[in-house]
C-alpha cells in the first residue's frame, strides 16, 4: 500500500465522518420542515444555507481533489482530509447545531442515507478495484466527497424513498386507533 492509497483512504474516512455530522443537521432540517422536501429546500434557500461555510468547505475540498496538485501529492490529500475532519469535529461538538433528538422517522432517514452512501461508495470502490487497484481508493474518496457536497439532496432522496413506507405506517397506526 502506497502513501497515496493511505491518503485517499484517510480522505474517504473523513468524508464519511463529516457526512455523518452533516446528515444529522440535514435530517433534523427535514424533521423541522415536517418531512416535506419542498419546504426543506425552501428553508435551505431562504437561510442561505448553500453558501454557509459548512457547505462550502466540502465543495472546496471537492474542487481541490480535481487539481493536479492533489493527484501528484499525497500530502495535499492529507491536508484536505484534515480539513474535513476539523469540520466534522466542529459540527459534532457545536451544541447549537445539535438536533433536539432523533425520533424514529428521523433515524430511519439518517440510516437510509448512510446505507445509500455505503452502497454507492462500496460499488465504486469495487468497480475501480477491478480496473485498477491504485485508483480504487481515489475513486471512492472522490465519490464520498461528492456525496458530502450534496448531503441535503441525499437527505431528500432518503425522504422520498421512505415516503411509501411512512404512509403505510401511518395508515396502520390509524387503523389501530380506530380499533381501540
Amino acid at each position: 500500500m502506497t502513501m497515496t492509497d493511505i491518503a485517499y483512504t484517510t480522505l474517504l474516512l473523513t468524508a464519511l465522518i463529516d457526512l455523518c455530522a452533516m446528515l444529522r443537521i440535514d435530517t433534523n432540517g427535514l424533521r423541522i420542515s415536517n418531512y416535506s422536501n419542498s419546504r426543506y429546500y425552501s428553508s435551505l434557500r431562504e437561510n442561505d444555507e448553500f453558501t454557509s461555510p459548512k457547505r462550502l468547505i466540502p465543495l472546496v475540498v471537492l474542487i481541490a481533489c480535481c487539481t493536479t496538485m492533489a493527484s501528484m501529492s499525497w500530502i495535499v490529500v492529507i491536508i484536505l482530509a484534515a480539513l474535513l475532519l476539523i469540520q466534522a469535529i466542529a459540527l459534532l461538538l457545536n451544541k447549537s447545531r445539535q438536533p433536539a433528538g432523533f425520533n424514529k422517522r428521523t433515524a430511519r432517514l439518517y440510516i437510509t442515507a448512510l446505507i445509500i452512501t455505503v452502497v454507492a461508495v462500496g460499488g465504486v470502490f469495487y468497480a475501480a478495484l477491478r480496473f485498477s487497484k491504485s485508483d480504487a481508493a481515489q475513486a471512492a474518496a472522490f465519490l464520498a466527497v461528492m456525496i458530502l457536497t450534496t448531503s441535503p439532496l441525499l437527505a431528500m432522496l432518503s425522504n422520498w424513498l421512505l415516503r411509501p413506507f411512512e404512509k403505510q405506517g401511518n395508515a396502520a397506526a390509524g387503523d389501530e386507533k380506530n380499533n381501540i
